[in-house]
């Protein structure tokens, strides 16, 4: 049974995950509207740059991914002092879907800038798919790290969501411009696997990363 100090342990973990995310949304929707927005009336213009977008919020969203994951328990703990040191896999599951969320940034942003601005509505609609996941897993007992697993099955939901809105109102290949996102969506779940396989050990894939790079 999950009580107050796991609900004050979640709300700690997720409010530094979700900061940087909070601010990079910001950009990318002030700095890449207006740019899409301008070759709207272009098709092939458009088109080339909604996938450099596309590529540039993958790359964004996995280069910030990596130190969340590494990072990001140590951080909590020394903000907000040992007692809400998170184990690993937490951090691992709200890191996957602060990433998620990072990404539905490209098929919202690039709808938006074709005047469509049902799609980020429909995202809404669905995302709390993640929420009632949770709620089941509560009510079956579910660990604080399953709960926030559960979660993610929101911001998948809501990424489809948003892309099969998109191919759907535009004329873009959406599914055939979906390499770099789905690269990084790999890249990013192996990640998690890993630490799962690892036991929650972060120390481990710390030391992996460093053997590799």
């Amino acid at each position: 049974q999950l009580g107050m100090r796991d609900l004050a342990l979640y709300a700690a973990t997720a409010m530094l995950v979700n900061a940087p995310g909070i601010l990079l949304l910001r950009v990318m929707n002030g700095a890449g509207l207006p740019w899409l927005a301008r070759h709207q009336e272009d098709q092939d213009a458009f088109s080339q740059r909604y996938r450099l977008f596309g590529a540039a919020i993958a790359g964004i969203s996995m280069v910030t991914f990596i130190p969340i994951i590494l990072l990001g328990t140590e951080i909590v703990a020394l903000i907000f002092g040992q007692d809400f040191r998170a184990p690993a896999l937490l951090m691992g599951w709200l890191a996957f879907g602060y990433f998620l969320r990072l990404l539905k940034a490209w098929p919202v942003i690039t709808a938006l800038a074709l005047g469509d601005t049902k799609n980020v509505l429909i995202g809404n609609i669905v995302r709390p798919v993640g929420l009632i996941a949770a709620l089941f897993v509560l009510h079956q007992g579910g660990s604080l790290v399953a709960v926030a697993a559960a979660m993610v099955l929101g911001e998948v939901v809501a990424l489809v969501a948003s892309l099969w809105r998109l191919s759907i109102v535009s004329k873009l290949p959406v599914l055939r411009d979906l390499a770099p996102l789905m690269l990084t969506t790999a890249l990013a779940t192996v990640a998690v696997g890993i630490l799962w396989s690892l036991g929650n050990d972060i120390s481990l894939l710390l030391g992996l990363v460093y053997t590799f790079t």
